[in-house]
């Protein structure tokens, strides 16, 4: 046995001394790192110019997949035993599961946790042990913004929810008054849970709120049940072709309707996000559209006479590591920095929100839009996650879909609520997450 590993051991040896002799390639400048990501289209090459800013700076080969269905094609590479080094997700309940599974890799010793508010670090305690971080934020998508196309603003802008309703009530013949499009692959219905979510977050604040997201709070509340009785009464009913097309539209083309020379849709409940998507749409004139000039938001009306300020709700990209590596760490030190967050910034023309505090440094916004966004998010007293993200991945799924078996039939309420209750109540506990809303 000894003379049999002498052998192996010499040929390997003159090996490593013939590539440094002839200056082949060393290991380190063979290295590589693989990294999942949601992003496509103009998204997804800001995406690329950062990472490929990393790898020259690193010299360590960035291998990337995009999908829609991020949350997907983990759970298959784990089931088949290669889960990716890095994964981007928002949805921290399923992050949440990952880490609590052993699955994730605590994050403390590569990125300071008073860098970023501490919800958007995914904080999980194990038993009466200390407390670790599991994420760093990357991107940051202020939703509950309600778009609309310069040419047919509201006159006036509504300041609280019962003028929305009476504007989307008396707004006219003609044009619908929501553009509306529950289609996302196997993400479908999430445009209509951001409404629900809304409604139940303006209306009885984020105490409430996060009751609700995290398990403690029946689906056959009063409050909750509202919520979705006005999905139908006030969005869905009055939909740009109902809600058949409404169920069969993708969110991304949701919005089309509201650009074209007949407007079909006068408002878009959407996220900041879609600053990347109507910029493919042309204006009355048949040029691209134009952020100011062609279309604006207003921020989702307060209910009057509430006690609590006007909370906001985001989506927080979260970069979460699967495989501990040297290069992994790396990269994950790099996406939380700001020189990294500052790339997508740049090649998004500013049309982008980072969750690291310096990376809009020195970069300007290209217009009044996307710097009232950024206002938004940085005066926000209140910031709550998304609720179905922080919820597990079967509480979010069935979410989505009661809203597209709702839309399909609204009769059904009674039964879809009594069916999430039941989804609420098989969740185990430790399956929940619960987290703060704060800045």
């Amino acid at each position: 046995m000894k003379r049999r590993r002498f052998r192996l051991v010499v040929p390997l040896l003159a090996a490593v001394l013939t590539a440094a002799l002839t200056g082949c390639a060393s290991d380190t400048e063979r290295r590589s790192v693989t990294i999942v990501h949601p992003w496509s289209g103009a998204e997804g090459a800001a995406f690329r110019a950062v990472l490929n800013e990393f790898q020259e700076r690193h010299r360590i080969e960035v291998i990337e997949q995009s999908a829609r269905g991020v949350s997907q094609l983990v759970l298959a590479n784990l089931a088949a035993g290669e889960p990716p080094d890095l994964a981007v997700m928002a949805n921290a309940g399923e992050l949440a599961a990952h880490a609590r599974a052993g699955r994730l890799h605590p994050l403390d010793d590569l990125v300071p946790r008073d860098r970023f508010p501490r919800s958007w670090t995914l904080p999980i305690g194990d038993g009466d042990g200390p407390e670790h971080s599991y994420a760093v934020p990357f991107k940051v998508n202020l939703k509950g913004l309600i778009w609309y196309n310069t040419r047919a603003r509201p006159e006036p802008v509504p300041r609280t929810y019962p003028e929305l309703e009476r504007y989307v009530r008396d707004h006219g013949d003609g044009a619908a008054a929501w553009c509306m499009g529950m289609g996302d692959g196997p993400n479908a219905g999430w445009p209509g849970t951001d409404v629900i979510e809304d409604l139940i977050l303006h209306e009885h604040g984020h105490e409430t709120y996060l009751r609700w997201a995290a398990g403690d709070l029946s689906w056959r509340s009063a409050e909750v049940r509202s919520a979705w009785e006005r999905l139908r009464r006030v969005w869905a009913d009055n939909a740009y072709g109902g809600r058949q097309v409404a169920l069969l539209t993708d969110f991304a083309d949701a919005g089309a309707p509201m650009f074209g020379r007949a407007q079909g849709c006068l408002l878009e409940h959407q996220a900041s996000f879609m600053l990347n998507f109507y910029e493919r749409y042309r204006n009355a004139s048949g040029g691209a559209a134009r952020p100011g000039a062609d279309y604006d938001f207003f921020p989702f009306p307060p209910f009057p006479d509430r006690s609590f300020s006007p909370p906001r709700k985001a989506a927080i990209d979260m970069v979460a590591m699967f495989r501990r590596t040297e290069e992994a760490e790396q990269l994950i030190q790099w996406l939380a920095g700001a020189e990294a967050q500052r790339i997508w910034l740049q090649r998004t023309d500013g049309n982008a929100f980072m969750a690291n505090p310096d990376a809009d440094r020195d970069v300007p916004r290209r217009n009044e839009v996307a710097s009232k966004i950024d206002r938004h998010i940085d005066t926000a007293e209140v910031l709550c996650l998304d609720a179905a993200d922080m919820m597990p991945a079967a509480m979010r799924e069935a979410f989505q879909r009661g809203v597209l078996e709702y839309l399909a039939d609204s009769r059904r309420l009674p039964d879809i609520l009594a069916e999430l209750d039941e989804v609420r109540r098989a969740v185990p506990e430790e399956q929940w997450v619960s987290l703060s809303c704060e800045r």
